[in-house]
């Protein structure tokens, strides 16, 4: 039933609406949002529906999942064009403000083709000229898309033309024009003038929802370059406590971090991060991605430089890294992840600047920030799920036996448990299962380099004689590796993995839980791929319904079953919501948790996360 189920259904939706907008960014308020709209659609009120996606939209593209943002405005133009009679005044306006972010927005996703947002410029063009507005947007958009590729020349011009046409009412505001001017002349080299194009919003004259928090960040190697580092002091305290509370601005928040790394504050740009972990892996916005994961990488060459190498820090979770491991590995994604950009843009600009991010050298010897701060010579903290021994750990079979239990129960401790396990088994040698469970789950621990260990897991099961075993060991690995761009070769592994353990299963050479573990790897496989390739979204749908079809009859009996089915249901409402049926989202959704609630004993949450090879269950 309805929440809204009153005569005051509609003012009760738009408070609700009015109330989550003002929740702290991030998948709390997207997810909220996405229910909202679901119970606009049962009010039977075209309006109460528009309003519904134009609140989803704002939310997503003020996160860190932009790229959530393209089908409910793909859904509120077909209203528009098929119903225009029913937009009231304001969402007429609102409608056409997100035009310009969704030419952003396609910009920041290298999987868009160029020729795809130059279309859109044009479309947005014919239709802001159709409404009576000023070109002023429409050149600011063309100049972000010349600027980014590297076409100076168009750059320029569209540059020119945006600060000559009128400001009208679709113009953006004064604060995040001069932002983004500024920005302009000092990439040029002209930070004195970018400097004083901003200082009306660092006056506090202009301001907005991101500003001054992006000017302030912008504003930092500027005022380092020209020898002011008591103003970079300052605007880095007063910046960094606006872009904390900040989800969607990754860009600004690295920003802060690369000031502390040319400045000689290494240790307090390690707390930064640490502060941030979903910021390693978050792939809503690769734009902001490339920029966080470079300065990484700056900032893991300093560590090496000044001899620190060894030193553990706060890296991608799953894992302990060190600074040399993290430098290797974020350059490595940075560039790979540049490299999508460029060949979108059939130019070089976009990795070759951020090679010169990565390679900066500190502008500063060392500037006090009057911050306490100490090079960290451990891993991050996490919050522990099973207490460490400060003395010893127990004896290993007791680990062993704690692990196993909690894996069963599917308690996220388990996690930490396996890494007691790993702790106390240094030097010790362990019977061939113990080795295969333990690979297996140092496996997940491994995130996106876990696809190899999962195969040396698998290679242990088979030796044992579990053939079941090491078929889900080897379809996690397909995952894995499907997340890490390897899909050409996880596809077909998965559906000879399938074959296999049906027919395991058949002449009952294997169990339930096994082959489940193969089916829901082949359908996160086949869900994963089928964003990119609308021909495997029939695949995909098909071995969710396998899934649920197999593991449905055991869920009331077997925890491990149970949260097969449910994520079933999760996928299936992954697939709907990227075809916009959000009503189909909703339902899965529900059929999802209610699987978990009918099935006592399942602890695992079947939410997808950022880092899902993380899950073993």
């Amino acid at each position: 039933m309805s929440q809204f189920a009153t005569a005051g259904d509609f003012d009760a939706l738009r408070r609700a609406l009015a109330d989550n907008y003002e929740q702290p960014e991030g998948p709390a308020r997207n997810a909220r949002a996405e229910q909202l709209l679901v119970e606009a659609e049962k009010l039977n009120i075209p309006l109460a529906v528009i309003e519904a996606l134009g609140h989803q939209l704002k939310v997503y593209n003020y996160s860190s999942e932009k790229d959530k943002m393209f089908v409910p405005f793909a859904r509120l133009l077909r209203l528009w064009d098929e119903h225009p009679e029913d937009f009231d005044e304001y969402e007429i306006h609102t409608l056409h403000w997100v035009f310009k972010w969704m030419s952003a927005g396609m910009l920041g996703q290298p999987h868009v083709p160029l020729a795809s947002i130059e279309k859109w410029l044009g479309e947005m063009e014919h239709r802001y000229r159709l409404a009576g507005h000023s070109e002023r947007a429409v050149r600011g958009a063309e100049f972000s898309v010349a600027a980014h590729v590297g076409d100076l020349p168009r750059a320029e011009q569209a540059y020119a033309a945006w600060l000559a046409a009128d400001r009208d009412e679709m113009a953006d505001c004064h604060a995040c024009e001069l932002h983004d001017q500024g920005w302009w002349l000092a990439r040029l080299g002209d930070d004195e003038r970018a400097l004083e194009l901003w200082r009306p919003v660092l006056e506090g004259e202009f301001a907005c929802a991101h500003e001054p928090h992006a000017v302030l960040a912008s504003s930092l190697l500027p005022l380092l370059r020209l020898g002011r580092p008591d103003e970079a002091r300052a605007h880095h305290l007063r910046g960094f406590r606006l872009v904390r509370a900040m989800e969607s601005m990754r860009g600004s928040y690295a920003d802060h971090v690369e000031f502390c790394a040319l400045s000689g504050n290494e240790a307090r740009a390690l707390e930064l991060l640490a502060e941030r972990p979903a910021y390693f892996t978050d792939s809503g916005e690769p734009r902001s991605k490339l920029d966080f994961l470079a300065v990484v990488t700056l900032l893991m060459d300093r560590l090496v430089m000044l001899g620190l190498g060894e030193r553990a820090v706060p890296g991608p979770a799953g894992r302990e890294w060190t600074a040399r491991e993290l430098a290797a590995h974020a350059r490595v994604e940075a560039l790979g992840l540049a490299a999508r950009f460029d060949e979108r843009n059939g130019t070089s600009y976009v990795g070759d600047r951020i090679r010169a991010r990565m390679d900066r050298a500190p502008l500063v010897d060392r500037l006090p920030l009057g911050v306490r701060s100490t090079v960290r010579t451990g891993p991050v903290a996490a919050e522990a799920a099973v207490p460490k021994e400060t003395a010893a750990e127990p004896e290993l079979p007791a680990l062993l036996a704690t692990a196993r239990r909690l894996a069963d129960e599917l308690r996220p401790s388990a996690v930490d448990a396996w890494a007691a396990v790993a702790r106390a088994a240094e030097g010790v040698e362990l019977d061939a299962r113990d080795r295969a469970d333990l690979a297996d789950h140092e496996a997940v621990a491994a995130g996106p380099e876990g696809a190899e260990v999962f195969d040396r897991a698998a290679d242990l099961y088979a030796a044992v004689g579990d053939p079941g075993e090491a078929l889900a060991a080897r379809a996690r690995g397909a995952f894995v590796r499907a997340l890490t761009g390897r899909g050409d070769t996880a596809l077909p592994a998965v559906d000879e993995l399938r074959a296999g353990a049906l027919a395991l299963f058949g002449r009952e050479g294997t169990g339930a839980r096994q082959t489940a573990s193969v089916l829901v790897g082949r359908a996160r496989v086949l869900v994963h791929l089928a964003q990119e390739d609308e021909e495997l979204a029939r695949a995909a749908e098909e071995a969710v319904a396998e899934l649920e079809a197999f593991a449905a009859p055991h869920a009331d009996a077997d925890p491990r079953l149970a949260a097969r089915a449910a994520e079933a249901h999760a996928l299936r409402a992954e697939l709907a919501a990227r075809v916009g049926d959000g009503e189909a989202a909703a339902g899965a959704s529900e059929a999802s948790a209610a699987v978990q609630e009918r099935s006592e004993g399942v602890r695992a949450s079947t939410k997808r996360t950022s880092a899902p090879w993380a899950s073993r269950s």
